[in-house]
Formats: structure tokens, sequence, C-alpha cells
């Protein structure tokens, strides 16, 4: 059974003063003995709740049954102790938190704001301070307003209104009006609005910086850039040798947008004219070229010299449809799929090991295609890799793995092993 004693007693210590508060939250089998114990004889108690019916010593027994205070000869009187929730208690023991109505719970936070909520939180058992609190303002302070929200006062509606217009009606080229310059036209008419505030606002209503409003890609370069059937070229350098030995070679590449693909086209240390015209001839050949397996509509290129035009022309005179297009200058963020290529053989591979021979960088790259296609996961399919492997049916413990090495060991990949 429990008790929730709550005594303010006059301690007669001299090192003492005033009125002493003692609030004892204790589990006793019979919590009347404290009613005659020596101790509380002289005690004067101010409320005794949530206790089951004591069973009272002889000489009070009268008093707690009858309701009305006696005096004891040792001591002041001792009120009759309520015991609304006698019936829960005995019912429940301990865990009668749980099964406290609305009305138990504004007698505890009654108790607990007369009381005090610091002197109740150091002794509560059967709930915290906090959950006292919150009873309290929930169910019985229902009538005090709402604290006012912090932070920045909202922006008026019609500052809002003025920062949209301004910024769509002036949002292509070099003027295009951005947070400071709308800050500036609005001080001119008397508005004090802060390049901060107009950021905001801007960010708000889903209006990009001045700087990117307007520098979307038009005309044949967007639908190259967002047609699945599109395939983008480019090269990269890596130096094969050591030291002053050391010699630029170029790897062209090819990359299927859609689907991940990637082909390694060639590597040579001299791209000219002939060795493009091969290139191009080997992309258009029926039946076995990237781009016919691909079934490319679009082949994008930047606007490198090596793209000559006889080998442009070739692809576009393969009658399967193939149109070349040279994309703006710098601009390599529409090559943007080619370029993060590029980057992950670059820190998968090429960087991972000094070349001496073109011929071992084309068979580290092909052996990294055959990883890159069939074991290594890509975010944009989803974690899944372009041409995914059958899952593994092995029965095991998920959790052993066994590291198998690709690459010469330059990358690593798990399976799991067998039972």
């Amino acid at each position: 059974m429990i008790a929730w004693w709550c005594v303010g007693q006059k301690t007669a210590d001299a090192n003492s003063e005033g009125l002493r508060l003692s609030i004892a939250l204790t589990r006793m089998a019979d919590p009347t003995w404290a009613i005659g114990h020596r101790r509380y004889q002289r005690a004067t108690p101010i409320l005794l709740a949530i206790i089951g019916q004591p069973r009272s010593p002889p000489c009070h027994r009268r008093s707690l049954s009858s309701g009305s205070p006696t005096r004891n000869a040792s001591g002041p009187s001792l009120p009759s102790p309520t015991s609304p929730l006698n019936a829960i208690f005995r019912l429940h023991g301990s865990h009668a938190e749980r099964h406290l109505d609305d009305d138990d719970r504004r007698r505890l936070a009654r108790l607990g704001h007369d009381l005090g909520w610091r002197r109740v939180g150091k002794h509560a058992r059967l709930v915290t301070m906090r959950t006292l609190r919150r009873w309290w303002k929930t169910l019985i302070d229902t009538t005090k307003p709402p604290a006012a929200r912090g932070g920045r006062k909202p922006f008026s509606p019609d500052v809002v209104a003025v920062v949209i217009r301004l910024a769509k009606e002036n949002s292509i080229g070099n003027d295009a009006g951005g947070q400071r310059r709308i800050s500036g036209e609005l001080k001119r008419e008397g508005v004090d609005v802060s390049p901060s505030t107009v950021k905001r606002i801007l960010a708000k209503n889903g209006i990009p910086p001045a700087t990117t409003r307007g520098s979307g890609w038009d005309g044949p370069v967007a639908a190259a850039i967002s047609d699945p059937g599109t395939v983008a070229l480019d090269f990269i350098t890596v130096a094969i040798g050591c030291g002053d030995k050391a010699q630029d070679h170029y790897v062209l590449a090819a990359i299927h947008q859609a689907s991940r693909l990637v082909e390694i086209l060639g590597v040579t240390d001299h791209p000219n004219e002939t060795w493009m015209a091969q290139i191009a001839r080997n992309l258009t050949m029926a039946d076995t070229g990237f781009l016919h397996r691909m079934k490319a509509t679009w082949v994008i290129m930047d606007r490198d010299t090596k793209f000559t035009d006889q080998f442009r022309r070739i692809i576009n005179d393969a009658n399967s449809g193939f149109t070349t297009l040279r994309l703006p200058p710098r601009s390599p963020q529409a090559n943007g799929i080619m370029e993060r290529w590029f980057r992950s053989a670059k820190t998968n591979v090429i960087r991972k090991a000094y070349w001496f021979d073109a011929e071992a960088l084309w068979q580290a790259l092909v052996l990294y295609l055959e990883h890159y296609h069939t074991e290594r996961p890509h975010q944009s399919l989803g974690n899944d890799s372009p041409l995914p492997a059958q899952r593994s049916t092995v029965v095991g413990d998920r959790w052993k793995l066994t590291r198998q090495e690709r690459v010469g060991g330059l990358i690593n990949t798990y399976r799991r092993e067998a039972a």
C-alpha cells in the first residue's frame, strides 16, 4: 500500500527555525505506524492524501473513523486522512498511477501546487514533478492564456506580396532581382526590409536565388539532357609512368544516362582524327555498337577539339536516328552524369595505384566496370546495380560475411558465408 505523508512539523531543535515542511512518500505495509510514533506525536499534519483506509492505533481510532479531529494529550489535533483512491490502491498497489482518472489527477496537481513543485518533486515516487505541473496546466489552470510564441514576428502579408512581385518581374538576366536589390528598392520607397528577410521570404515561397534564377537549359540542350535515350561522351586524363617519364594518356568513355551503363571506348596518348574516326565507327556498328545496344537518340559531348567534325559526321550519317549535340562552353554540369562516373573511377581505381602501362590501365578499368555494373549500389537506381546479379540464396548467418577483392585488391565486396 502507498502513502503520501505531507507533514508540517515544528521541530524542537534549536538549530532549525520556523516551520519545516517534511514530505515523505514511502511504501509501507501499514502506513499508520507514523501516527502513533513518538517522533510525530507533536506533528501538525497539513494533508494526508491518497492513503488506503488506515488501521489507526487505539488512541486515534475513533477520530480517524468519525472524521472529527481529536486532540491528543501529547500534541496538536490530527485531521482525518482523505482516501478517495482507496479502492484503486487496494486493487492495483504500486501500479495505481496507471489507473487514475482526471479527478484524481486534479487532487494530486492541487497538492503539488499548494505545497510547492520543488518540494513535492524531491520526494515524489508516484509521479514526477513535471507530470504534476502538466496536470495542473491541462486540468486546472485552463483559463490562463497560452504563452506568446517566441522567435521573429511573422512577415506582413503586404511585404511578402511586394517581395514576391519584384522577384518574379525581375527574374532573368544579370539584373535579376536578388535579396540586396529588392531590399534597396523597398528602402527607397520607405519600406525597411533587410536583405536577410527578403532571402527568407523568397526561400519560403520557392523562389531560387538571383544567381540561379533563369539559368536553366532550354532548346536542344534541355531536350537532350532529359531524354532517357541520351548517351554522353567525355575524356579523362591519366598520367602513365613515373617522374619525368610520366606521360598523359586519354581515356574515352561513354555512359547511357538512364541505365548508367558505361563502356570504355579507348585509351591512347594521342587521340588524333584517325583514332577518333575509328571510335565513331565502333560506336555506330550495327547490332554490336554501344549506341545500337543502348538504342540511343542523342549523343552529347563537350566542345573539346578532339571531338572533330569527322567524328560527329560519322555518327550523324549512321542512319540509325543518332544526333550529336555539343554542349555550351564551360558547362560541365550539363554532362554531370559522365563527370560523376569519372569521379568514381578516379577515387576507386585510378588514384589508388601507379600506372606504368596503358594496357594495365585498360584492364583495370574493364574489371572495375564489371564490379560497377553488377555489384556496386547506385543511389540513382534505388541502391541497385545497372545489371544486378541474382540475389544470394546461401543459407547461413546473415552477419557472417566474406570479403572478396576486386581489381587486384583495390576494391572490396562482401558475400554471406555458407552454413
